[in-house]
Order: C-alpha cells, then structure tokens, then sequence
C-alpha cells in the first residue's frame, strides 16, 4: 500500500539548497486564484491570477495556456513561490542543487513493506517498536506509526525508524530534519541503500550520468525494494534533462515487471508526460511506447497524459493514432468543448486517411452537439466526405444509432495502436529540429501564445 500526505504549504528552501535566486515581478488580477505551482518533471512554473511584468533567466519562456501563465525553464530543479513585499508581487524564483522536494508531482508515493521483507521476526500488529510501526503504516494509521517510530529509534531496527521518519520530515517541508536523519543511517541493506538515494538527491551529488547510475544498483534487491529503487532512478533521470534514459528505463521495466506502477499510477503518469513534451524525439517515441501499455493509460491524470500523447503523435507524423486518443477521451470533455474537440478528431482521421472513422465522428457530433456543426470547418469535413452540407438546425439527435450510442462510439474510435516504426520513420523526417514542440489546442480552448512582457 503507498499514502500521500496532505499538500502542505512550500517554504522558503534553506540557504545550502539554493544555487541562484531571482525576482519576477508580477502584478495580481485575481486575488483569490493567485498562485504559483512547480511542476519539476515538466521543467514549468504555472502563474495563475498574475500578470508577468518582468522576465526571469532561470525560466525564459513564458506562453499562456487555458488563461494561465506557464514560464517554461531551463532546469528542472527549479522552486517558486508568490511573495509580496513593499514594492508589489513578485515570484521567487530559485534554481536548486536538488530535486523540489515539495512538488507533489514529482512525488514518489511511499512504500508499505511487509514485516518479512524487512526482516523483522513478528507479525501484525506487532510487538516490537518497528514491528508495530510498519503495521500501522500499512493500516494507514500514520499518526500512530510515527510514535511507534520515534520509540523504535532507541531499538535495533533504528534504521528503518530514521528514513520512514526522514520521510515523514520531508513531506512536511522539514528538508533540513530529513537530510539529518537519512544521513545517519548506517544500516546495510535495502534501507541503507534507499536512505543514500534519498540523501543524495537533496544534496545534488548523484545527478551526473555517473553518479545516478553508481547509486541505481539495484543488485540483489528483492522485489518491492527493487521497484521504489527504479521509481527514484526513473525521476532522477528526468530531474537531470535525460527523459530518454528514464522513458526506454520505463519501457523496459514495465515489460518485465507490469506491476512496477501499479501503486505508482500518477507519478509514472508524470514520468510519461515528462517523455511526450520532451525536445528529445527518442524520448518522445520511448513515452508513447509507454503510454500504449493499458496500465499506464488509465489513471488519475489520464485525460491531461492523453493529450499530449495525441499532440506527440500528431506532430510525429502518426494523426491517425492522434486521433484514436483523442476520441477515447470524448467522454470526459466537457460539453462546451465537445464541438471543437469532435472537430479535432474527424479533422486527424482525415488527414489519416480513415474516411469510415471521419464520417461516425461526423455523424456522431450531430447527434450529440447539433447546431454546433453548423460551421465552415465541419461543412469542409462534409465537403471532404461527399455529405450533404448542413444548412438547417438540428432541433435534436438525429444521427443513426451507432453515432448515440457511447460503448460503440468508443469501441469504434479507442482503438489506440501505434506502430512504433511509423513514428520512429516521421521522427528522422524532423530529426534535425531542437525547437520546443508546439502545443494545439482543440477549438473552442485557448490555445498557448507566447507572451512578451
């Protein structure tokens, strides 16, 4: 079982964490939905309720995307924050020496291990210190489990007691508590080797090639601990600019180990996202690869991760798997966007070449958005296909049944299949191209436009 504490205000990163500092005036346009968020694996800070009025070094490029403010940047280990002083707002903006320790998602859920793995000669719910511990834990009593823990560091199982409660201290935003409590772990074992990653990441020391891999091995490690090792290699990998190494990694476990995320769901989805929006195209190949696997598709962040699956494909020369993505996803667009997002998909088919597709998404946009598709772009979508232009309102569904009915709309159009051959064929077409890709919006959402204060 793994549990995430509950989100918790960032603090101000303590001195030694910090590489460089800037300032990015801003100025408030919405009180009460003023924020600013990391996203560490994405490289981004989003601004929502601001204007930018400056520009910062650390994160140069700046687009709107759906009314926010994303400030692409040039690491991932990056820190921010909203902050005002006399002078009006601003967002500290600070690049790191480590991972973002409070950006929820980047966050590797924390592992529940069994009484046997660790070693310890007991049985839930315990009698020792460490015993009864780790079984509230895996109860999710957490409250409990951190007493039980603080006794435990004055029994034989001390190690254990610090990293689960350097854990509990980093999660809290207590860097500085955690980085003292993983440090003194002299265990051996599974739980030494997971406290050194842990502790090296926060100092910044096992980011280079040669270091992440040093500290990676997962040589004789048993399953679970194996797994959460993988996790953090994955994630580094990506915190250090090289999601092709963590997306073929990725690839490559899940076809050996199908339940490598299966407690990991949103942060591997993160980890796939991080692969699809990446300037590398192997990268990008290696993340739909992964995103094919059923697993990894469905999940809490599955609508965002399908939409930039159907962008990669699309810009990789592969509209026909764009589409089939997208359509899956027509059940949980909302109805003012469901035009446009119709729209997309029977514009992706076309350019397929899959007019059978094209026409039941046509037929269905009919039956479902009515005078929405009385427009120049669908009457160039019935052009195309040979219909009859609509020049009158629907006054209700009048599509034929398979186009009303949802379990057939989708069986026909989810057929989600990618021959990695095509995109690896469109990918040396634009191999030569470093530029960030672009993002489309489906008509009827605001589209990203770069934005120069």
């Amino acid at each position: 079982m793994h549990f995430l504490l509950p989100t918790l205000l960032a603090i101000t990163p303590p001195t030694g964490f910090t590489a460089s500092v800037e300032r990015l005036p801003v100025r408030i346009t919405n009180a009460t939905k003023a924020s600013a968020e990391v996203d560490a694996m994405l490289g981004q800070v989003v601004l929502t309720g601001v204007a930018v009025t400056g520009k910062t070094r650390a994160c140069p490029t700046q687009k709107v995307v759906n009314g926010a403010i994303v400030l692409q940047c040039k690491s991932h280990k990056i820190w921010a924050q909203l902050e005002h002083d006399a002078r009006g707002a601003f967002v500290d903006v600070r690049e790191l020496t480590s991972i973002n320790w409070t950006d929820r998602n980047a966050e590797i859920p924390m592992a529940a291990w069994t009484l046997k793995e660790l070693s310890i000669p007991d049985a839930c719910p315990g009698t020792g210190a460490a015993a009864r511990a780790e079984c509230a834990w895996i109860a999710g009593d957490l409250s409990a489990a951190k007493s039980a823990w603080d006794e435990a560091l004055n029994g034989p199982d001390v190690g254990l007691a610090r990293l689960r409660l350097g854990d509990l201290a980093l999660r809290s935003g207590d860097v500085e508590t955690a980085m003292k409590l993983y440090a003194a772990i002299t265990t051996a074992g599974p739980v030494g080797r997971l406290a050194s990653v842990r502790a090296c990441e926060l100092i910044g020391t096992c980011f280079s090639v040669t270091e992440s891999a040093r500290v990676a091995n997962e040589e004789g490690l048993a399953l679970p601990f194996a797994r959460e090792m993988a996790l953090f290699t994955m994630r580094r990998e990506v915190i250090a600019g090289r999601e092709r190494a963590a997306l073929t990694m990725l690839v490559s476990r899940l076809e050996k180990d199908a339940q490598l995320c299966e407690s990991a769901i949103a942060f591997c989805q993160k980890l796939v996202q991080a692969g699809l929006e990446s300037n590398d195209v192997e990268a990008r190949i290696a993340a739909l690869s992964a995103f094919l696997t059923d697993s990894l598709r469905r999940g809490p962040r599955e609508t965002e991760l399908s939409l930039a699956a159907a962008q990669t494909a699309r810009e990789m020369g592969a509209p026909g798997f764009a589409a089939a993505v997208l359509a899956s996803n027509t059940p949980r667009i909302a109805p003012a966007q469901l035009s446009g997002h119709l729209l997309q998909v029977a514009q992706l088919y076309l350019a397929a070449g899959d007019r059978v597709r094209a026409g039941v998404i046509l037929e269905y946009a009919e039956g479902k958005v009515g005078t929405a598709t009385r427009t120049a772009a669908w009457n160039q979508i019935r052009r195309t296909l040979g219909r009859p232009l609509d020049r009158t309102a629907h006054a209700g569904p009048t599509a034929p049944s398979l186009a009303t009915d949802e379990a057939a709309f989708e069986a026909l159009t989810s057929q989600v299949a990618l021959s990695t051959d095509l995109a690896r064929a469109a990918a040396a077409r634009s191999r030569a191209a470093v530029s960030p890709p672009n993002v489309v919006a489906p008509e009827g959402s605001e589209a990203p436009q770069e934005i120069n204060p």
